[in-house]
């Protein structure tokens, strides 16, 4: 989400005018009386408010004003270009519409700009951006589509974000089937198998096996990795998009493992055969130590990057292991 720090500092002086508006109409309500009421302050603790909701919950980004000069603008409002009206009001419009295509250098994503201002950004059909403002997408180096303007967000939402969420969500549930394309994820456990095998052995593999909840181990001694098998189990936690049209996918999977270990007596041994194989080596009776492997399912959850292009994972980050 971008937001042009002209569209906030309008929206503070907007909050400002209306307080000082209802602070007036409280004094004419109590006439001889003044209400205590610190509107600089109130200012202040909107700006936070509306900050903290942008920044830390949307993740937003502020655009700072544009480096366009003054005599630039006073130029194009002398010539009637869009943003500027016929009588060369728009000043701040253009400040907007520069900060856009600013942001456009920073990324190769499309702009979605929102906003029901016709007389400044549209063209005369109201289908799209006023040819101005195409002239100045192209001037710039830029196709005329990376910047797509809607009049509200609802009908952003109508014709972008509901056909892609649903276009997401297809593409998430054939993940979890595990038939996307040409995708599979014991290709990427394949490819990607060191990265595993290095976190189950040594002092991982024992917190692993120590934190878990899982039957045999609790009892299995000395733990160490043996082999990692097929994936039995996927789930697509998490899909979006990302530019070119490549995917950013979270998976948790599950991959039966064999783990190698000891049992301290034969009780333990009997009672957990549907889930281990444990054999006495020394025929000994007195010595209780039972070797054997267990065959615990671990859980995997990591995050991939799919190149469209190519179809082929191209980034993989391993996040979280669990019995």
């Amino acid at each position: 989400m971008l937001i042009p720090q002209i569209v906030l500092d309008e929206t503070l002086n907007n909050f400002g005018r209306e307080v000082q508006v209802a602070v007036g109409t409280v004094i004419k309500l109590l006439r001889d009386r003044s209400p205590n009421i610190d509107i600089a302050g109130e200012i202040i603790r909107f700006k936070s408010r509306i900050e903290t909701r942008l920044l830390k919950e949307l993740n937003a980004e502020i655009l700072t004003i544009p480096d366009v000069t003054h005599g630039d603008l006073v130029s194009r409002a002398m010539m009637r270009r869009r943003p500027f009206d016929q009588q060369g009001g728009g000043y701040r419009d253009a400040l907007i519409w520069f900060s856009l295509l600013e942001s456009l250098k920073k990324t190769n994503d499309i702009i979605l700009f929102v906003t029901n201002d016709v007389k400044a950004f549209w063209n005369e059909k109201r289908d799209g951006l006023h040819p101005d403002l195409i002239e100045d997408l192209k001037k710039a180096g830029f196709k005329k589509d990376r910047i797509l303007v809607f009049a509200s967000v609802e009908e952003l939402n109508t014709k972008i974000i509901k056909p892609k969420l649903a276009s997401l969500e297809e593409i998430q549930a054939l993940l979890t089937e595990d038939r996307f394309g040409t995708l599979r994820v014991n290709e990427i456990l394949r490819e990607y198998k060191s990265e595993f095998e290095r976190e189950l052995r040594g002092s991982n593999l024992e917190r692993l096996v120590r934190s878990s909840g899982w039957g045999v181990l609790h009892y299995l001694k000395d733990p160490q990795f043996v082999e990692m098998e097929k994936s039995d189990g996927v789930k697509a936690l998490e899909v979006f998009e990302l530019a070119g049209g490549d995917l950013f996918i979270r998976y948790e999977i599950e991959i039966p493992v064999i783990l190698s270990g000891w049992v301290e007596n034969e009780g333990h041994a009997r009672s957990l055969r549907h889930e281990a194989n444990f054999e006495r080596d020394d025929p000994d009776p007195w010595n209780d130590v039972i070797s054997g492997t267990a065959f615990p399912t671990l859980i995997a959850e990591f995050e991939v990057v799919w190149r469209k292009e190519t179809e082929e994972v191209d980034e993989f980050e391993l996040q979280s292991l669990s019995f």
